[in-house]
């Protein structure tokens, strides 16, 4: 609510015609835009992005017109009207054709000639036409040799251009953890924080996983800045890397075997965030029932002990009260464990009879008989089970593991949440 003020104020302003006003405009529309974006209302950060889009490319500044015209491309993409699409298409494609980038210009342009079509709206075919027009005046004019120019034609790429690799911008990528001390919870100018077992629960948004958490706390009168490493999260979008790998390559087990460990690893880290953020919480009964099971643990300890089943099933007991998934699920993640020690570790389970040919299939290949797709001997079982198909269930079973957990935990804080507010509610009538 507070943020639609904001760009209404803002609006007003910048119709005044005024270089001041138009400057606090731009200043009310970033604020909305970040108050917006934190909040998870991405959809309407449309208008602000837009504006600020405009205004800058008015005032002729290059990286900063650039830097929020991605920014608006980014969340019109999926959250967009059509119509809101093809402006923001329409606009991208002035701006890169005001900073001579070809290819962005014509991708803009196409995109919108095809929702302008749709909707039979002929003055946004009058712009397409006078930008496929400026598009060919100046494809003679890039730069063919030479240093890379960064897209807003500065010498070197400047922060206010760089985007994550996979197109994401920065600040979509990630969320912020608070702590004691912090002053995001009384602060208008920084945004609403949770702790960091909170964001370790929280779904992965439109844009995926976040690569970092970010920790803002005051120490000593200063404003410190510290950085987590969302490492569940890089991991699953590296496996989802090679599972693009492996659908190039249906023959090879380069991209099936990296994706088996890159999901082991995200299932590691989820485990090991939740651990860490625990102990780090004022939950003094949680933090007591997760030290105690540890320590049981570590007095028996063995390889099998070892497991990231054992752990699973100990954060389940500590946060849940029980497992969260089924026990066929349950099955699979032991079998995927098991596979993931073959590959790690050179021992027995490795080993495989060739000649004489045997008439069983290897121990590891009949955890996953009837599963997935497996190859026709004769061939070693490695070959045989790390295929395309294989490394898609592994991804697969990744993201269910996980978003398990989470839901399980989120219903769990539910109901604890309704328990209380129910016993308040009691205790207000008892009172009154």
């Amino acid at each position: 609510m507070r943020a639609c003020v904001i760009s209404e104020r803002a609006k007003r302003l910048a119709d005044n015609e005024v270089e001041a006003d138009a400057r606090m405009a731009a200043t009310l529309h970033l604020l909305a835009a970040d108050m917006r974006r934190e909040a998870g209302a991405w959809s309407l950060c449309i208008e602000n992005y837009h504006a600020l889009t405009k205004y800058y490319l008015a005032q002729g500044e290059a990286k900063l017109v650039v830097a929020y015209i991605r920014k608006l491309m980014f969340v019109s993409k999926h959250w967009a009207t059509p119509q809101e699409r093809m402006e923001a298409c329409l606009l991208a494609a002035s701006v890169y054709v005001t900073t001579h980038q070809v290819v962005p210009a014509t991708d803009a342009v196409t995109e919108a000639a095809a929702i302008a079509a749709q909707s039979n709206d002929r003055n946004a075919f009058e712009e397409v036409a006078s930008l496929f027009e400026k598009i060919g005046r100046i494809c003679p004019a890039r730069p063919r040799k030479g240093k890379a120019r960064c897209e807003c034609r500065d010498a070197d790429a400047c922060i206010e251009c760089r985007v994550a690799e996979d197109g994401v911008p920065a600040e979509f990528q990630v969320r912020i953890a608070t702590g004691d001390g912090s002053p995001t919870r009384h602060s208008p100018w920084w945004p609403q924080a949770s702790s960091g077992l909170d964001l370790v629960m929280k779904p992965p948004g439109p844009a995926g996983e976040c690569s970092d958490w970010v920790a803002i706390r005051v120490k000593d009168g200063r404003y410190t800045v510290t950085t987590f490493p969302n490492w569940h999260g890089r991991a699953m979008r590296a496996a989802r890397t090679m599972l693009a790998v492996s659908e190039k390559d249906r023959a090879g087990t380069e991209g099936p075997s990296s994706t088996v460990l890159q999901v082991e690893c995200a299932l590691e880290a989820f485990m090991n965030s939740v651990t860490y953020f625990i102990r780090n919480s004022r939950n003094k009964d949680k933090i007591a029932h997760l030290n105690e099971l540890f320590l049981a643990k570590s007095r028996n300890e063995s390889k099998k002990d070892r497991s990231p089943i054992v752990k699973w099933n100990i954060l389940c007991k500590v946060m849940l009260g029980a497992n969260c998934i089924t026990d066929a699920r349950m099955k699979d993640f032991r079998n995927f464990v098991e596979l993931r020690n073959a590959i790690v570790h050179f021992d027995e389970r490795n080993k495989e009879q060739i000649v004489p040919a045997v008439n069983s299939d290897h121990k590891i290949l009949g955890l996953f008989k009837n599963k997935v797709f497996q190859r026709e001997p004769p061939r070693p079982w490695v070959d045989r089970l790390l295929t395309y198909e294989f490394a898609v269930w592994s991804v697969e079973l990744g993201e269910e593991l996980i978003a398990s957990f989470r839901r399980a935990w989120h219903d769990q804080e539910k109901k604890r949440y309704d328990r209380e507010n129910h016993s308040a509610f009691i205790s207000d009538g008892e009172e009154s």
